[in-house]
């Protein structure tokens, strides 16, 4: 062999490395197209674990900061799925979600949740409303069943201030303003705390409800 061509080879060795390394080697995995279906059986468990498990499975590169999965569980996966099918499950009640970064890689991060509080404590029966905010006595454990979100439970549903003082006797009526009860009556006060040319209460409303009230 020509001497300079030895040792053109000696040092063209070190470059050929370094792009190895860079570049990784020349036989790789191909990681399942998000649309291909494949067996995947991981039991449930640790999530993080499972999460390896998926990658090693689908040879997808899953991202994530390990402390947003620490101490977290997964019911698990199984059946013939998608990879992004299989890692919706795994994450299913973790308060966790993903997306696509690349063809072959995803990245996890903490989902956003939407919180019902202080409207109508009725279910809205749609999967985008995660919580509702009430007490036990507003919705008792046996009506959770009819609700699509997750009841979370106060001691009291409203947000009264247990410090304020309380009038030590009672006011009467035309102390008040109001007008006397007659006998046999019964009169029901509305109270507004709106301006006067935009009243919250319409009258033609509030004679209905009388109206309504006055029905055996």
């Amino acid at each position: 062999m020509n001497p300079g061509a030895s040792r053109r080879c000696r040092g063209l060795a070190p470059a050929l490395l370094c792009l190895f390394l860079l570049n990784g080697p020349l036989w790789t995995v191909t990681a399942l197209a998000d649309n291909e279906l494949s067996r995947i059986d991981i039991g449930p468990g640790s999530l993080q674990q499972a999460l390896v498990q998926l990658a090693d499975l689908t040879q997808l590169q899953i991202l994530y900061d390990p402390a947003l999965v620490r101490g977290l569980a997964t019911h698990g996966v199984s059946g013939a799925k998608t990879p992004s099918e299989a890692l919706k499950e795994l994450l299913a009640s973790t308060g966790i979600t993903f997306e696509f970064t690349g063809d072959d890689a995803v990245a996890l991060r903490a989902a956003a949740l939407q919180v019902n509080y202080l409207g109508y404590p009725a279910t809205m029966a749609a999967d985008y409303i995660d919580y509702l905010i009430a007490d036990k006595i507003l919705i008792p454990e046996e009506s959770r069943r009819h609700y699509s979100e997750k009841i979370v439970s106060l001691p009291c549903f409203q947000p009264n201030d247990t410090q304020r003082a309380i009038a030590a006797r009672s006011f009467t009526r035309a102390e008040l303003g109001l007008p006397p009860v007659r006998k046999g009556e019964h009169r029901a006060n509305w109270c507004r705390a709106r301006r006067r040319d935009r009243p919250r209460l319409l009258l033609r409303t509030a004679r209905t409800w009388r109206h309504r009230r006055s029905r055996p």
